[in-house]
């Protein structure tokens, strides 16, 4: 099964989903803005991830 993950970053927080192939929601959290934070979220889902898309707001750094 393939895995797509997005992501929307604001300045304080993260909010992340993962997708399977079919569009069914795998898995999703708000964490803390902080790179070793949504590494850490994302190595926990464990699958092999095949996309990461995010968007990023203007107000964000």
């Amino acid at each position: 099964m393939t895995y797509f993950t997005g992501i929307d970053v604001s300045l304080r927080s993260v909010s992340i989903c993962v997708v399977d192939d079919r569009g069914e929601v795998c898995r999703e959290a708000k964490v803390d803005a902080h790179v070793d934070v949504i590494v850490d979220w994302l190595r926990a889902f464990n699958p092999e991830l095949k996309s990461v898309g995010f968007e990023a707001g203007a107000m964000s750094q």
